[in-house]
């Protein structure tokens, strides 16, 4: 479909860094909420994401591109 990108989000679960394949596009946002909808992390995509401040837990990382969701997964 349309905008959709096959992303791979590797290790998970993780507990220090998410690395992501391929190379997102620019103008990309990586969001992580956590189980009660709070946003713990908003800011430009990278192909590496710290979350070693993050406690163990689920969370739902999505990308958006002008602001179309490209992935979704907890």
């Amino acid at each position: 479909g349309k905008g959709e990108l096959e992303i791979i989000m590797h290790p998970n679960p993780s507990s220090n860094k998410l690395f992501f394949t391929p190379i997102p596009p620019i103008n990309t946002v990586i969001k992580i909420f956590d189980s009660t909808g709070r946003t713990i992390i908003s800011k430009p995509f990278r192909q590496e994401i710290d979350i070693s401040f993050i406690e163990e837990g689920f969370y739902l990382v999505k990308i958006f591109s002008n602001n179309e969701v490209l992935f979704n997964k907890t």
